[in-house]
């Protein structure tokens, strides 16, 4: 493993006295994918949350390229180069598919607030223009193209995720979290994601959480298992996936 972009260090959170994460640590490389999977409830959301400052952590700490990511929130983050999906995608759905795209992007971010006046400026509309694009490009990776026009409530669920993830990307992160990136997709666009992410680990690190583990071995450098809120087996996807811990936290769940 290379030198960590990520560390989590000796992390627990607790909800009404409640430990939901038990000292876990974790490192991710640059360029480097980390898995995290485990049975429900097991904290894998719990940790992306903690990462992100959305839960504050009873201990331990988060480092981002070797500074502290304390209570950044998710716009601090974007700031730093990281993103995060969701496992619910948190989309605009009164604006289309290209517009939710679109808000990803560093030029349309950066100008939300004068959006009306802005859009009016020679500057900003050669923005909004360099943003459309990207985000068009961002569509066609994952053949959501045609669904530019479409408003994001009028989806389903495994497209929002989808536009979620795409809009995650378009602002370029150096780290991208992303929380179930697979439910509610069918076999084929599971593999084609799969493919999509892998062209994209060479220019970023990624922390995912995921059921799939035919999806996990074939993007994954290493994986960590989480179960009841502890660490409990990491190493290579087909490492972790014979560990006999792991199959008995599985085979334990309904």
């Amino acid at each position: 493993m290379n030198a960590g972009m990520l560390q989590v260090q000796d992390v627990s959170v607790r909800f009404s006295g409640l430990l939901a994460l038990d000292r876990v640590r974790l490192a991710v490389g640059r360029r480097e994918v980390v898995a995290l999977i485990g049975p429900n409830g097991a904290g894998k959301t719990t940790l992306l949350n903690a990462i992100c400052g959305l839960v504050t952590p009873a201990s331990g700490g988060v480092k981002f390229s070797g500074g502290s990511l304390g209570s950044a929130g998710l716009r601090g983050l974007r700031g730093i180069g990281v993103a995060r999906t969701f496992q619910h995608a948190k989309l605009l759905d009164e604006l289309t598919v290209l517009e939710n795209v679109m808000l990803g992007t560093h030029s349309m971010r950066s100008r939300l607030s004068l959006a009306g006046e802005c859009l009016r400026l020679p500057a900003s509309r050669r923005d909004a223009r360099a943003a459309e694009r990207k985000a068009m490009d961002m569509l066609s990776l994952f053949s959501l193209a045609g669904l530019a026009g479409t408003l994001a409530g009028a989806l389903p669920f495994g497209k929002k995720k989808l536009v979620d993830l795409a809009r995650a990307l378009a602002s370029e992160p150096t780290l991208i979290l992303v929380d179930e990136p697979t439910a509610g997709l069918n076999d084929s666009e599971v593999q084609h994601l799969g493919a999509v992410l892998a062209d994209l680990r060479s220019h970023m690190s990624m922390l995912i959480v995921a059921h799939h583990m035919g999806f996990v071995r074939g993007l994954a450098n290493r994986v960590l298992c989480l179960d009841r809120g502890s660490a409990i087996a990491e190493g290579t996807p087909e490492q972790v996936q014979q560990d006999p811990v792991v199959v008995q936290a599985y085979l334990g769940k309904d």
